[in-house]
């Protein structure tokens, strides 16, 4: 790890986010003169505090380590690739970054294709609460009409929260800055949504 490329890298980052020195330390449990000292290329964080960093900073870790982020740019690419499939029999929400031929339960899954213009009025609320957003969407959870997963995909991660009917229409969130949500719903409906601050 080169201590002046990861410093700049953590300072890039962290501005980017409108996060002061004093926020990351608090996020990542160490002192702001750490982070100072990070920053102006004077060490480099502890290799148990890279997942934390890379979490706060939302950055992979590898691009800690080398100092840029000329690979994570490719990654984040591939995620606007991201193909979402579901079996209609027994509910699995399984996504790829590329087209793919799969069959679950004995069928060829097809992959959902997001509406066009997706109704921003699904999502009822955003409440942001100890870094966490809690969105609560408009869904009746009847048996018959529900949304059967949210899926969120933002630079190198994707996450799948599956979800069933008659339960409380929310989920919580660790991020929402550069997260694209998707919705599916029980009849295989997909509405996607783009966080970008």
């Amino acid at each position: 790890m080169d201590a002046q490329k990861t410093g700049s890298l953590i300072l890039e980052a962290r501005t980017k986010l409108n996060m002061t020195q004093k926020e990351l330390a608090e996020k990542i449990n160490v002192s702001e003169k750490a982070v100072s000292k990070w920053e102006n290329g004077r060490g480099c964080p502890d290799i148990t505090l890279l997942p934390s960093l890379s979490s706060a900073l939302q950055i992979d870790i590898e691009s800690i380590l080398r100092g840029d982020l000329s690979r994570n740019k490719t990654k984040g690419g591939s995620m606007n690739r991201l193909k979402i499939y579901r079996c209609i029999d027994c509910g699995n929400i399984i996504t790829a970054t590329n087209k793919i031929e799969l069959s679950c339960c004995g069928h060829l899954l097809e992959e959902l294709i997001p509406a066009s213009e997706s109704d921003s009025s699904i999502i009822k609320s955003i409440e942001e609460s100890d870094n966490q957003f809690y969105v609560t969407f408009n869904s009746p959870m009847t048996k018959t009409d529900y949304i059967a997963g949210v899926v969120t995909s933002a630079y190198d991660r994707t996450t799948v929260i599956p979800m069933f009917a008659e339960q409380e229409p929310s989920v919580i969130l660790p991020q929402l800055t550069g997260v694209k949500l998707f919705l599916i719903t029980n009849k295989n409906l997909c509405y996607s949504f783009f966080f970008s601050n």
